[in-house]
């Protein structure tokens, strides 16, 4: 099983070369998450040369799909949406989830640059 779930992770986030940029753009357009937090994975994730070229590479397909949408946009507004997020609970074993683990850890790294730009 663990063997299937590192082929997943690598064909889909730990490749660099094959990358699917869709996946990057989807939590930046997410509002829990935005762009600093895939800077944050992406820096995490990769050697510093090849992180601040993902960087570049989803900033430049978030440009390309804003001016797009600037380009194509229509008048009709987005009615009220019902917006769910997920908590930060601990899951059914009392423990948190990798997800609860990671934005926590997003959360810290946060408040350090925080405290450093202070």
């Amino acid at each position: 099983m663990a063997e299937g779930m590192k082929k997943k992770f690598e064909k889909y986030w730990g490749n660099f070369d094959n990358s699917n940029m869709l996946l990057y753009v989807a939590v930046v357009l997410d509002p829990q998450f935005k762009l600093g937090y895939v800077i944050f994975l992406v820096e995490l994730l990769f050697e510093s040369d090849k992180a601040k070229e993902l960087i570049s590479k989803v900033r430049d397909a978030l440009s390309r799909i804003y001016g797009w949408y600037v380009a194509n946009g229509t008048s009709s507004s987005l009615k009220d949406q019902n917006r769910s997020s997920k908590s930060n609970l601990p899951d059914d074993k009392g423990q948190e989830s990798g997800h609860a683990k990671l934005a926590s850890k997003y959360k810290r790294h946060l408040e350090e640059v925080q405290t450093v730009v202070s």
